[in-house]
Protein backbone atom coordinates (compact mmCIF):
# COMPACT_ATOMS: atom_id res chain seq x y z
CA UNK A 1 0.00 0.00 0.00
CA UNK A 2 2.98 2.29 1.09
CA UNK A 3 4.68 1.97 -2.20
CA UNK A 4 1.31 2.64 -3.97
CA UNK A 5 1.28 5.66 -2.60
CA UNK A 6 4.77 6.52 -3.18
CA UNK A 7 4.46 5.96 -6.87
CA UNK A 8 1.32 8.21 -7.06
CA UNK A 9 3.29 10.95 -5.00
CA UNK A 10 5.29 11.16 -7.68
CA UNK A 11 3.51 10.70 -10.93
CA UNK A 12 1.28 13.37 -9.72
CA UNK A 13 4.23 15.52 -8.65
CA UNK A 14 5.64 14.75 -12.03
CA UNK A 15 2.25 16.13 -14.06
CA UNK A 16 2.32 19.44 -11.98
CA UNK A 17 6.26 19.87 -13.45
CA UNK A 18 5.06 19.33 -16.77
CA UNK A 19 2.02 21.60 -16.48
CA UNK A 20 4.44 24.25 -15.41
CA UNK A 21 6.68 23.54 -18.26
CA UNK A 22 4.55 23.83 -20.94
CA UNK A 23 2.87 27.35 -19.54
CA UNK A 24 6.58 28.78 -19.27
CA UNK A 25 7.13 27.41 -22.71
CA UNK A 26 4.28 28.99 -23.93
CA UNK A 27 5.06 32.38 -22.48
CA UNK A 28 8.87 31.65 -24.03
CA UNK A 29 7.57 31.08 -27.31
CA UNK A 30 5.31 34.71 -27.12
CA UNK A 31 8.53 36.98 -26.03
CA UNK A 32 10.69 35.05 -29.04
CA UNK A 33 10.58 37.61 -31.44
CA UNK A 34 12.84 35.32 -33.86
CA UNK A 35 9.67 33.55 -34.03
CA UNK A 36 7.41 33.76 -36.93
CA UNK A 37 3.97 36.31 -35.81
CA UNK A 38 1.84 33.25 -36.30
CA UNK A 39 3.67 30.91 -34.32
CA UNK A 40 3.58 33.73 -31.37
CA UNK A 41 -0.30 34.63 -31.73
CA UNK A 42 -0.74 30.56 -32.27
CA UNK A 43 1.55 29.90 -28.79
CA UNK A 44 -0.34 32.92 -26.44
CA UNK A 45 -3.85 31.65 -27.46
CA UNK A 46 -3.25 28.83 -26.49
CA UNK A 47 -1.50 29.82 -23.00
CA UNK A 48 -4.97 31.79 -22.35
CA UNK A 49 -6.91 28.87 -23.58
CA UNK A 50 -5.30 26.36 -21.54
CA UNK A 51 -3.80 27.93 -18.47
CA UNK A 52 -6.03 30.98 -18.00
CA UNK A 53 -9.46 30.85 -19.25
CA UNK A 54 -10.50 28.22 -16.39
CA UNK A 55 -8.73 28.76 -13.95
CA UNK A 56 -7.92 32.69 -13.67
CA UNK A 57 -10.64 34.24 -16.17
CA UNK A 58 -9.90 38.06 -14.93
CA UNK A 59 -6.63 37.46 -16.15
CA UNK A 60 -7.39 35.69 -19.64
CA UNK A 61 -9.49 38.78 -20.00
CA UNK A 62 -6.74 40.70 -19.64
CA UNK A 63 -4.47 38.78 -21.87
CA UNK A 64 -7.50 39.16 -24.43
CA UNK A 65 -6.94 42.31 -24.52
CA UNK A 66 -3.53 42.17 -25.29
CA UNK A 67 -3.87 39.77 -27.59
CA UNK A 68 -6.54 42.14 -29.36
CA UNK A 69 -3.95 45.03 -29.20
CA UNK A 70 -1.20 42.86 -30.34
CA UNK A 71 -3.22 41.32 -33.41
CA UNK A 72 -4.06 44.56 -34.78
CA UNK A 73 -1.48 46.16 -34.45
CA UNK A 74 -0.02 42.87 -36.62
CA UNK A 75 -3.02 43.37 -38.58
CA UNK A 76 -3.92 39.71 -37.91
CA UNK A 77 -7.90 40.56 -38.70
CA UNK A 78 -8.18 36.27 -38.15
CA UNK A 79 -6.41 36.87 -34.64
CA UNK A 80 -8.71 39.87 -33.58
CA UNK A 81 -11.64 37.43 -33.92
CA UNK A 82 -9.47 34.25 -31.86
CA UNK A 83 -9.11 37.16 -28.77
CA UNK A 84 -13.00 37.64 -29.06
CA UNK A 85 -13.68 33.89 -29.16
CA UNK A 86 -11.31 33.55 -25.84
CA UNK A 87 -13.18 36.52 -24.15
CA UNK A 88 -16.35 34.39 -25.02
CA UNK A 89 -15.26 31.35 -23.71
CA UNK A 90 -13.97 33.18 -20.71
CA UNK A 91 -17.36 34.92 -19.60
CA UNK A 92 -18.90 31.61 -20.16
CA UNK A 93 -16.71 29.98 -17.65
CA UNK A 94 -17.72 32.76 -15.17
CA UNK A 95 -21.05 31.92 -15.48
CA UNK A 96 -21.91 35.74 -17.69
CA UNK A 97 -24.19 34.59 -20.38
CA UNK A 98 -23.87 38.94 -21.77
CA UNK A 99 -20.49 40.67 -21.41
CA UNK A 100 -20.90 43.66 -19.04
CA UNK A 101 -22.03 47.03 -20.70
CA UNK A 102 -18.51 48.36 -21.35
CA UNK A 103 -18.00 45.56 -23.31
CA UNK A 104 -21.02 45.07 -25.26
CA UNK A 105 -20.03 47.25 -28.11
CA UNK A 106 -17.39 44.56 -28.96
CA UNK A 107 -19.97 41.85 -29.76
Amino acid sequence: MRSILTILFFFLLGSTFSQETTKESLWKNWRDAQLADSARLNSFKDLIYSHYCYQQPDSALELCNLLEEKAKAMTKVEWVGHAYNLRGITFNSKGIARPPPDLQALF
